[in-house]
């Protein structure tokens, strides 16, 4: 798939997206510049002549390769990256601001932001300041969700559900962009795998971090242990804008960088070092934790429904009232479609319903209503709920069928206007075999066929009806 920022195809080096692409070149622009600092180091002028320029220029081409992805993310990630290192390297050596050496940097600097302007990189990167844009405005509406699911469902959707569980219970129903991750790494991770397991990793790469660090030796380790620690930064900046964490490939560069600062540390620990790098770990994972779920729940306050998971099944219910009525729904996606998620969350909004969703039909007894539409019926029983509604139900076994038919609430059953594959006829054979019919009520639901989402207004009409 080819990406483009406006007639400019975006370089993705063989990656499925060009952010990733940019996540990895940034990682290895700290690498280049270890290099290019070693290239200061030889004693013979004449080496010093051929080892400057040559890895001046790898570093503005690895510079340009990163600006022809176009990713705003990986660009900001690199900045972020030789940032840190402007710092570290004043700590290094204070005198070389006073050198040769910071003329050759400001020149390389001017080099990279030419290259910066030529590519038309700049205009994509002030493009979200001149107008509204949606891959801007969609990402701060997508993060604003992730932050709502990690405070009302802490233990997690479970891997690569995120974006799945993002449209349907916290995407704004009017909107329709569709997900298959939050577009941010940390958020992702955090809501597929809880908060608890979130903990435990900033704890442990917070504890990395301030383990690895090194403020004494050689200018050569020094100015190594900093290009090391800023490619990390880049892969982690990086991982903010997109989900490129998830690409296993992109941890090879900084998985040697840490491998690399593991092994400058290695000399250095002691049992102070030990504990203070624990202690500000706990503070981080404290302080990161409690900002996100806090932040989560204030957001949420702002909605009208309170989502949570319990087990295997999602419960919605207003916040705003005690709740009407108490429905369970067990969902077939080829009858309520791909945003089923939605429809449940108007006909909980319009009806001050509380719903559970895809739970045990068994627990069905506490609630009002039953309703199942397709396949579902299939894991129907006698245990059904006081009132049962059939939404669009596929052919089953007859016996079962009679089961349904026969159950004492009374039975409800939605049929689309076009019976596509049978199974209108299949219930309508059902229902006139039945000497209590009576208690079945049969409903057409109008101008369409198995696929029932277009005419869910008549289904909350009907329900509505049931009061």
């Amino acid at each position: 798939m080819d990406y483009y920022f406006q007639d400019q195809v975006r370089w993705t080096f063989g990656f499925d997206n060009p952010n990733k692409a940019a996540a990895l070149l940034a990682s290895c622009l700290p690498l280049l510049w270890i290099l290019y600092r070693l290239a200061w180091k030889p004693g013979r002028l004449w080496l010093r002549w051929i080892a400057v320029p040559l890895t001046g220029a790898a570093l503005c081409a690895g510079w340009w390769l990163l600006f022809k992805t176009y990713s705003r993310g990986g660009i900001v990630a690199a900045g972020v990256a030789f940032g840190y290192l402007l710092w570290r390297s004043w700590r290094i050596d204070k005198r070389e601001w006073l050198t040769i050496r910071c003329g050759v940097a400001l020149l390389l600097t001017v080099i990279v932001g030419a290259l910066f302007v030529s590519t038309a990189a700049a205009r994509r990167s002030a493009q979200w300041i001149e107008k509204r844009e949606g891959s801007v405005e969609n990402r701060l509406d997508l993060w604003k969700g992730g932050l709502r699911m990690a405070a009302q469902i802490p233990q997690g959707v479970g891997r690569g559900n995120s974006g799945e569980a993002y449209m349907q219970w916290f995407q704004p129903i009017e909107s329709t962009p569709r997900y298959r991750t939050l577009v941010n790494s940390y958020l992702t991770f955090l809501v597929e795998q809880g908060l608890a397991v979130f903990a435990l990793v900033i704890f442990a790469a917070t504890a990395l971090w301030n383990g690895t660090n090194r403020s004494e030796g050689s200018d050569a380790s020094l100015v190594a242990v900093a290009g090391l620690r800023a490619s990390i930064v880049a892969f982690l900046v990086a991982g903010f804008f997109s989900t490129t964490m998830e690409d296993r490939w992109l941890w090879i560069v900084p998985g040697l960088s840490l491998a690399g600062l593991l092994s400058f540390a290695a000399k250095g620990i002691t049992k102070t070092r030990f504990r203070v790098a624990g202690a500000w770990a706990t503070a981080v994972t404290i302080a990161l934790c409690a900002g996100v779920f806090l932040s989560g729940h204030a957001l949420s306050r702002r909605e009208m429904l309170e989502v949570s998971r319990v087990g295997e099944s999602i419960r919605i219910s207003p916040k705003s009232e005690t709740p009407r009525r108490h429905l369970a729904v067990l969902v077939d996606r080829n009858v309520l479609g791909a945003d089923y998620g939605k429809l449940l969350r108007r006909l909980a909004e319009s009806e001050g319903a509380s719903i559970v969703v895809n739970g045990n039909p068994s627990d069905a007894n506490e609630c009002d209503i039953l309703l199942a539409s397709g396949d579902s019926v299939q894991k129907l029983g006698l245990n059904a709920a006081p009132k049962l509604v059939l939404v669009a139900p596929s052919a089953c076994d007859p016996v079962l069928a009679r089961q349904l038919l026969h159950h004492g609430a009374g039975v409800t059953i939605l049929q689309p206007a076009f019976d596509e594959d049978g199974r209108v006829d299949f219930w309508e054979t059902q229902t006139r075999q039945l000497k209590e019919a009576q208690k079945v009520k049969c409903e057409v639901l109008d101008n369409v066929g198995t696929h029932v989402e277009w005419a869910w207004d008549q289904v909350i009409a009907c329900l509505h009806r049931l009061k």
